[in-house]
């Protein structure tokens, strides 16, 4: 089952995140591509990626996170989704 349709339904909070720590698994099968640091362009291509990834994350957690916590997941979507998937998952335990 991929992450991007997992749902949380009756599960807690902590379990479907933890559901959802597959992103470690894909991450040992599928590693970042290494640019080196002497390369401006190359710089700029790592760090762009590696925001695309936290949004996706992000994405996929608040998606799937039950409607009651709507309030939360507003929050957490406007203020920034470039914080670490750990960081929000805080904001809802």
């Amino acid at each position: 089952m991929e992450a991007s349709s997992l749902k949380q339904g009756d599960s807690a909070v902590t379990e479907f995140f933890t559901k959802l720590r597959i992103w470690n698994e894909l991450d040992n099968f599928r590693p970042e591509p290494i640019y080196s640091n002497s390369v401006k362009y190359s710089c700029e291509i790592f760090t762009v990626t590696l925001q695309r990834k936290r949004k996706v994350r992000v994405m996929q957690f608040t998606r799937g996170i039950k409607d009651q916590y709507n309030n939360i997941t507003s929050d957490v979507l406007f203020v920034d989704l470039i914080l670490s998937i750990s960081k929000i998952f805080s904001y809802f335990v």
